[in-house]
């Protein structure tokens, strides 16, 4: 898709995305209308604003003028590939030089050697990732499976206070939830892309943050003080978390961890032989 080049359309374009967030902050504001979520919106909306400030203008017009992308997608899959000013010449008109912009174009250059690295090593050894990363690996799957026999958390009921919290009631019915609000289901398929890029790319740098996502998902469950328990739809206050619920947060921070030494080791040079 070509870029808009009516100056009517752009301004228009603007408006709308005003009109969303005009929206969707009325709709949060209205469904919990207290002082905190509207503190805490209004913080969403300005932190993010200023990060991607930071993105396109603060550093192309202050590390690099050659930092330049399309979007948000397009910076994340540069840098994952290793494209990110890998090929820059530090020397040629324009480019602006010194500590950062170095240090960007030599993080580029090594994740692109990594990449071609990774490959060159799963072609002539596969199965064969760092001691620490298995360690890590093996963990974070024992760690999971071994929370799927505990209950997640305990309700506020002193004749069934057990009632839903079985691990692996949670893992098999746990995504109706998501339709309600309540997320941190989702970081059972994201432990799971984890797993496989760690199996099988343990180089790549989306391990890394599919392994992020995991945890704020499975984190986000300590915001919420009530739980869904019926069709209703009835609730029933959380009164405390079980161990299968630990388990499941030291399996993905396990799996988070392996990802990290994964890409770490993957960075740092090759001894020479």
């Amino acid at each position: 898709m070509s870029d808009l080049k009516s100056k009517q359309l752009i301004v228009l374009k603007g408006l709308l995305f005003l009109c969303i967030i005009a929206g969707a902050a009325a709709t949060i504001l209205l469904e919990q209308p207290t002082l905190k979520v509207a503190a805490l919106l209004a913080l969403l909306v300005w932190a993010s604003a200023r990060f991607y400030y930071f993105l396109f203008y603060v550093l192309e017009k202050h590390v690099d003028p050659s930092f330049r992308y399309a979007g948000v997608f397009a910076l994340l899959s540069a840098l994952a590939s290793g494209r990110a000013l890998a090929t820059q010449d530090p020397g040629r008109p324009g480019a602006a030089g010194g500590h950062w912009s170095d240090s960007i174009r030599s993080l580029a250059r090594r994740m692109k050697a990594a990449r071609d690295r990774g490959a060159a090593n799963l072609a002539k050894a596969p199965g064969r990732p760092s001691i620490i990363v298995v360690t890590l690996f093996v963990a974070s799957v024992l760690s999971f499976g071994a929370s799927l026999t505990q209950d997640g958390f305990y309700l506020q009921d002193r004749h069934n206070p057990n009632a839903w919290s079985p691990s692996i009631f949670l893992l098999l019915f746990g995504w109706l939830a998501v339709f309600k609000g309540f997320f941190a289901w989702l970081a059972n398929p994201a432990l799971l892309f984890v797993w496989s890029l760690i199996w099988f790319r343990p180089t790549r740098i989306w391990a890394v943050v599919a392994g992020a996502f995991a945890l704020l998902f499975a984190l986000s469950f300590l915001c919420h003080q009530r739980i869904i328990t019926g069709q209703g739809p009835s609730y029933a206050t959380i009164a405390g978390y079980g161990l299968g619920y630990r388990l499941w947060v030291g399996s993905i921070a396990a799996a988070l961890a392996s990802s990290v030494v994964a890409l770490w080791k993957s960075l740092s040079p090759s001894p020479r032989v």
